[in-house]
Formats: structure tokens, sequence, C-alpha cells
């Protein structure tokens, strides 16, 4: 079954009052799908950008972290990822990932 990468990206600020909503929205998420997950709930703390100059600290769009699914093709991997409560307030990048020969 194909394999797919969600990205979590550019967080906006969302008001306290609203932040507990938006967590048990995106663990009820997690729960209704948790079949379809390879790796679930992968965040991450500090980040660079290491290109020919060297390593500088943060990325042009910055990452909070990704997951993988699996799901029956593309449509499939839209459908579950257009339910992901982050959409709310930062933006979700899905990519259908490559089986490699010998990986």
């Amino acid at each position: 079954m194909p394999k797919f990468y969600i990205a979590y990206h550019e967080p906006r600020d969302v008001p306290d009052h609203k932040k507990a909503d938006m967590q048990a929205a995106y663990k009820a998420w997690i729960a209704k799908y948790k079949d379809a997950f390879v790796m679930p709930e992968t965040p991450f703390k500090a980040q660079w950008t290491v290109d020919g100059n060297g390593a500088h600290e943060g990325f042009k769009q910055p990452m909070m972290g990704f997951c993988i699914i699996e799901a029956a093709d593309a449509d499939a991997a839209l459908a579950i990822a257009s339910e992901n409560s982050f959409i709310q307030m930062g933006t979700i990048h899905l990519a259908e990932m490559m089986e490699m020969p010998g990986g």
C-alpha cells in the first residue's frame, strides 16, 4: 500500500482558550485513522538548513513535525489529511513516498 508523508508547517498563534479543543480534535483524528499510521506524531525541536555555505538555524518555512500514513491512493490520503485539525492553525503538505529498490 502506498505511503504518504504529511508535514506540518507554519503554525499561527492559537488563542489559549482554543488550544485544548484543537489538541483534542488532533488526538481524535489520530485515533480515527490509527490503522493508517506507519509513523504517527513526530514533532521537531531545533531546526537547521545546511547548504554550501554551512549550517544556518531555522527553515524558510518552519516545520512542526510530520507523520507517515498508508492509504490506498492519493485521493484517500488527501481525504485523511483534509480532516486533520492542524489546518485550522497551519499548513499541511502531503506527498506520496517513493519505494526505492534495496531500501
